[in-house]
């Protein structure tokens, strides 16, 4: 997939990763040469060099042999007042088990991850995600753990804003809604809507349509505007609407691909965000004697093992989870301490994994 993010932005990140690295004492006298921390870090040599080059200016590093690994030059600070109690707290509207399996393994990385450094992590299902004003629920919360680092997952707009609000230190998992300026970790949705849309768009597609539930979360807005506005870009020659929602069930999905299909243009290209939306709609279109896609293009814009599973083979997008939870975990050490600030984001690039389910329009 293109890169959006010019490589001095990775450089960047890169660098303040290590510098997080560092103050957490991961690395003692040294860091590891190049190529192991290319490896790590997985990114390009060049943009390693670069991150380098920030952490020589700044007092972290000595310049020094490449090969063997730069020796760490300052020592870190200790935190003269900590918020945190060591607690961290992933709210979200599902239970453990209720959660899908790509999530299951982003919170057993975290886990461990956060436990490395001191952390506790616990999920919370909360019913202030299905209620149209959650404060009385999130302050019962906050007044049991009221010195936790929370984590927002599927967040609701109403959640967010509680938290924007409240003096907790708090992140997103996912997108903030507009308006909302609380920090973020999520895969860079935006791009990867852009390279779909682009993708389709060289195969003659200008009918393209994104399938989501009604539930508004940050990230489903975030991808309708991406790829609205990249259809601008190219002209404007599309039809609306450029998204559709259903209720959430698998029933209230097929009335959907019913209406579409009836449509006197439908759409011959679809992207879906769940991967129950996806399934459902390649076995659907399937059972309708719709070819995928011989007369629907189809492309799946997250990952998850299911996935794989599926004949014909779905186009999609594979995020390096071991990469994103690093991330979070360096941004819930930061929140803890009160170094985070409120619009401070992590976008972590995708992969785009080839199917066969796009066709010619």
């Amino acid at each position: 997939m293109e890169q959006v993010l010019p490589n001095r932005s990775f450089a960047q990140q890169s660098a303040e990763l290590l510098r997080q690295q560092i103050q957490q004492g991961l690395w003692k006298d040294k860091l590891p040469a190049e190529r192991e921390l290319c490896q790590r870090l997985q990114i390009a040599r060049n943009t390693l060099r670069r991150a380098l080059k920030i952490l020589e200016k700044e007092g972290w590093v000595a310049a020094g042999a490449r090969s063997l690994g730069r020796r760490i030059a300052a020592r870190p600070r200790p935190k003269a007042h900590t918020r945190s109690s060591g607690q961290v707290i992933l709210l979200s509207p599902a239970s453990l088990p209720a959660l899908p399996a790509r999530t299951l393994e982003q919170v057993d990385r975290l886990r461990a991850s956060l436990a490395d450094a001191g952390y506790r992590l616990e999920v919370v299902a909360s019913r202030a995600f299905q209620v149209a004003h959650p404060a009385g629920l999130l302050e019962e919360l906050v007044r049991k753990w009221p010195q936790a680092v929370w984590v927002l997952h599927h967040s609701t707009k109403a959640v967010q804003q509680w938290f924007a609000r409240a003096d907790q230190p708090a992140i997103i998992l996912g997108h903030p809604h507009p308006g909302v300026e609380l920090p973020f970790v999520d895969e860079d949705v935006a791009a990867a809507a852009q390279h779909a849309v682009a993708t389709l768009y060289a195969k003659g597609h200008r009918n393209i349509v994104l399938l989501h539930p009604q539930q508004e979360l940050g990230g489903f807005l975030v991808i309708a505007r991406a790829m609205k506005e990249l259809l601008q870009r190219r002209g404007g020659a599309f039809r609306q609407p450029v998204s559709v929602t259903h209720d959430g069930t698998k029933q209230g999905l097929c009335r959907l691909l019913d209406q579409l299909l009836a449509h006197r243009s439908p759409p011959l290209a679809l992207l879906t965000c769940l991967t129950g939306d996806a399934v459902t709609t390649l076995t659907y279109l399937t059972h309708r004697g719709v070819r995928v896609p011989g007369d629907v293009s189809l492309i799946h814009l997250f990952d998850d093992p299911v996935i794989s599973h599926l004949v014909p083979a779905v186009d999609h997008y594979r995020i390096n989870s071991a990469v994103l939870i690093r991330r979070l975990a360096g941004l819930i050490m930061q929140c803890a301490s009160g170094e985070t600030g409120r619009r401070h984001s992590v976008r972590v690039m995708c992969d785009y994994c080839r199917g066969e389910t796009i066709g010619p329009a």
